[in-house]
């Protein structure tokens, strides 16, 4: 399973937190990752190519039940 740890973009966050980016079809099984290894997550983004450029649209925050996919 293939995923980056990058600088939180700018258009989502002035923080210089990290973020992940890994595909789509991989969302389950590394929800399922997190929950198993217990690992906190803040907010969920879909990145969509714009021209030159990406918009970022949240698709849902933590929930509290450490990552699980019940939180998305």
């Amino acid at each position: 399973m293939a995923f980056y740890a990058l600088p939180t973009p700018r258009e989502i966050d002035i923080s210089c937190g990290q973020c992940l980016l890994f595909r789509a079809s991989q969302q389950v099984a590394i929800m399922q990752l997190f929950a198993i290894d217990k690992v906190r997550w803040s907010k969920l983004f879909r990145r969509i190519a714009v021209g030159q450029t990406y918009l970022y649209e949240k698709i849902t925050e933590y929930g509290g039940s450490r990552g699980t996919t019940a939180d998305i």
